[in-house]
């Protein structure tokens, strides 16, 4: 009787919105939302409050990211931060949806508590990257537009993943393209030289031992290599996509733990719970297991996507005995999707 209930589709959608209300309830009592009500907020209201801490009037984001958090900054209270976590929800789930992953895991992870709690904008940059997976399916040049702009707005995490999306949409790329560049032009103009002050910043935040060191996730450039299989590799744009995004957060110089939430939109298989929880654990088992140790859950991601391949190279197929002729490498199962949009 609860298998039954549990594998029908209503009972699983009712499930999820519920722990979803929870999900909020709880950060609407106890978020802090500081980066919310300081950096963003600062950003929008006084950003020469941000020149001490970043040294310039920006914050480690391109400046359009203020002109899509506004409208939420200039409510009153806490009411603008409450509406964002209500959105934020919104947006993984419609990533969720587009790419066929467990909401569940994405709500009850350590990753999305951090980022309610903080008040971060990981949302928008999986939103981007879900209209740029749209807008390649129905061959919408201006919606692409959009989806560069939110995915950049981390490029730690997001700019491998549409820059893939982007070149698979064809002789349309370079229009969107250029209205992309249109905006960056414009807002150099309005806000001075800020992709520059970008890369001094990611310098300063890869090297600095003091405090980003604590939840930084990725490998650095030693992970550059991983890039070959990932592009080489004969699967699907979807499978292909994943291989990508997990590869550019170990490769990134600087990838906080809670952006792999990315992940979790994705037809993951149930083990990824294992990552999704990790995190709450910091306090047992130290913040480099916890939180530095979530490098782990791209490179499990690659493993198993890869899986399929390395069983067949020829090493494995003579240690295994063989297999059988014309057998060939299909992926896994979850991610067995063969549209190549």
């Amino acid at each position: 009787m609860m298998l039954r209930l549990l594998r029908n589709p209503r009972f699983q959608k009712t499930a999820v919105i519920a722990i979803a209300v929870i999900v909020w309830l709880i950060y609407a009592i106890s978020g802090q939302g500081i980066e919310f009500f300081s950096t963003y907020r600062d950003l929008v209201l006084q950003p020469q409050n941000l020149v001490s801490r970043f040294g310039v009037p920006l914050t480690y984001n391109p400046p359009w990211v203020g002109l899509i958090l506004a409208p939420f900054i200039v409510m009153p209270g806490k009411s603008g931060y409450l509406l964002f976590m209500v959105v934020t929800i919104l947006m993984f789930w419609y990533a969720t949806r587009e790419f066929s992953g467990k909401l569940a895991f994405l709500l009850v992870s350590a990753q999305l508590s951090w980022i309610l709690f903080w008040g971060q904008i990981e949302a928008l940059v999986m939103l981007g990257i879900a209209l740029g997976w749209s807008a390649l399916k129905t061959h919408s040049w201006p919606r692409m537009i959009l989806a560069l702009l939110l995915a950049v707005l981390k490029p730690q995490i997001g700019l491998v993943p549409i820059l893939a999306i982007w070149w698979w949409s064809g002789k349309d790329r370079w229009k969107s393209l250029l209205g992309f560049l249109i905006v960056v032009l414009l807002s150099i103009l309005m806000y001075g030289p800020w992709p520059v002050w970008f890369v001094q910043n990611v310098v300063k935040i890869s090297t600095d031992n003091s405090i980003y060191h604590l939840w930084n996730s990725s490998i650095g450039v030693w992970a550059l290599p991983l890039f070959i299989p990932a592009l080489a590799l004969k699967m699907n744009r979807y499978q292909r996509l994943v291989a990508l995004m997990a590869t550019g957060m170990l490769a990134s110089p600087y990838m906080p733990y809670y952006s792999t939430i990315l992940l979790f939109c994705f037809a993951l298989p149930g083990w990824s719970v294992f990552f999704a929880v990790l995190g709450y654990f910091y306090s047992i088992i130290s913040p480099v297991v916890a939180w530095n140790g979530m490098v782990f859950f791209p490179i499990c991601v690659l493993v198993w996507l890869y899986l399929p391949y390395i069983k067949n190279l020829p090493m494995v197929k003579k240690m295994r005995g063989g297999i059988r002729p014309g057998s060939t490498p299909i992926g896994p199962s979850q991610m067995n999707l063969t549209r190549q949009t």
